[in-house]
């Protein structure tokens, strides 16, 4: 039998120290070394299942640390990224805000402008019309090229202004007002009442004018000399005119009546009655066959101008001519013209009687 001693291998570092010891026989010499290194084989095997477990161990720690890190990670991100958003819809919502000011303001100015615009073209207008009122002071003292200053700038304030805000331009009215009056010939002065009516002849070479101091004068055109004067209404005078061929001059009047008179000698041709009030204005119809009178009483009133001036004798040819068979006046006509009833009868068409 052999004598076997139990010894252990001597600890090494990190060896657990309650494993158990290998059997050795101790009248064994050589056993010595060989438990020498069995021993060292199993330190080194427990040394590296040692190291194992520790690398082991530092992986999960390692994964550990990955995977707090990888949360850590992870949820700063998912903050990162509301933080964005919240940063984005904040943007977003400051720029709608920002661009509906923005555009308020732009309406807002737009408005304002508009306003503005308007009151200064109105200032400016208001300008052109006090500028056309000065031309006209100016004109009336006959200052002409003060006038004709005046309204000039007026009427260039008026066309700087839109069209469609000034379509009547006193400005312009004035300018032409004295322009012309700057170009005048001549002034035909000669009435001492207010002038109503002015015409020219058909050719232009005469002036005919009635006025409230009841007469009707004719001008010559070219040299406004006065012509002659018609006297024979009995008030004042509204309207005069010529005839087509300049041969005849029309007047009416305030007596009731318009008179048709010779252009060339001045002498009443003709009186037209039948107007219950005043005639305000009588004319000739173009080609002067008619005449054509318009009255205070409601109506106007057409008269044939070649009867009213005819000859007396052609006249009452004229009238025969119309009364075929009928010129023999009846007897209720000779009673109310005061014939006493033996009067024979009377033929009117009939010079003997």
């Amino acid at each position: 039998m052999v004598d076997v001693t139990t010894c252990c291998c001597p600890p090494v570092s990190n060896w657990n120290a309650h494993a158990p010891c290998l059997p050795i026989p101790a009248t064994s010499a050589p056993m010595t070394s060989r438990n020498s290194s069995c021993c060292h084989r199993r330190a080194r095997k427990e040394e590296a299942l040692e190291r194992d477990k520790a690398q082991v161990a530092e992986i999960k720690a390692a994964q550990a640390r990955t995977a707090d890190a990888q949360a850590r990670i992870a949820s700063s991100q998912r903050i990162t990224r509301w933080a964005f958003a919240a940063v984005a819809a904040v943007i977003l919502i400051a720029g709608g805000i920002g661009g509906w000011l923005q555009a308020d303001k732009a309406q807002k100015l737009a408005a304002l402008n508009e306003s503005l615009n308007r009151r200064q073209v109105a200032l400016d207008h208001a300008q052109a019309n006090n500028l056309a009122e000065l031309s006209a002071v100016k004109l009336s003292r006959d200052e002409f090229d003060s006038a004709l200053r005046l309204a000039s700038r007026g009427t260039r304030i008026d066309l700087a202004l839109p069209t469609d805000k000034t379509r009547v331009s006193p400005a312009a009215a004035a300018l032409a007002a004295a322009l012309s009056q700057a170009k005048w010939r001549f002034a035909l002065a000669g009435h001492v009442g207010a002038v109503n009516s002015a015409a020219f002849s058909h050719d232009g070479s005469r002036i005919v004018t009635a006025s409230l101091d009841g007469t009707t004068r004719i001008w010559d055109a070219a040299s406004a000399k006065e012509i002659a004067v018609l006297h024979g209404h009995d008030y004042t005078m509204w309207s005069a005119a010529f005839s087509p061929d300049g041969s005849r001059i029309v007047t009416a009047s305030r007596d009731k009546t318009a008179r048709i008179w010779d252009a060339t000698s001045a002498e009443e041709i003709a009186v037209l009655r039948g107007h219950d009030s005043f005639v305000q204005s009588a004319a000739f119809s173009p080609d002067g066959s008619r005449l054509v009178t318009a009255s205070k009483d409601g109506t106007a009133r057409i008269w044939d101008a070649h009867l009213q001036t005819m000859p007396v004798k052609d006249l009452l040819a004229e009238t025969c001519a119309r009364l075929p068979g009928l010129t023999k006046l009846t007897r209720d006509e000779m009673r109310l013209a005061g014939y006493p009833d033996s009067t024979p009868e009377i033929d009117v068409c009939t010079s003997s009687q």
